[in-house]
């Protein structure tokens, strides 16, 4: 079973968002103090990253678009954001490889 915390809508089933709003769902645990644990889904990644070859394309586009970044940004809150939409580009441009994000694959967090 799973509550909104939102709409304080009741699931039959450990769900970890909210059909009815989209907000992130909690089971009841008498262990906490709220009475409440909130469901963690594991973060995904694109499939295109367990290819080896490719990862380290993708890392090494990584590195390069946090230098890139780090010249006109300062690390903030939101700094990572940026840095993979640099990554995407220079993924995309210099290699055709279309790469999804953490951001794209996990709408959620």
């Amino acid at each position: 079973m799973s509550v909104c915390l939102t709409c304080n809508l009741t699931f039959e089933d450990d769900r970890a968002f909210c059909s009815n709003c989209g907000s992130q769902s909690a089971v009841p645990d008498n262990e906490s103090e709220t009475g409440f644990r909130y469901l963690v889904l594991p973060e995904r990644h694109d499939p295109l990253e367990d290819d080896p070859e490719i990862k380290k394309i993708i890392d090494a586009a990584g590195e390069e678009a946090t230098v890139t970044v780090s010249q006109e940004h300062q690390p903030r809150l939101g700094f990572c954001q940026i840095v993979w939409r640099v990554q995407k580009k220079i993924l995309k441009e210099k290699y055709e490889i279309d790469w999804k994000s953490p951001q794209e694959m996990n709408p959620h967090i």
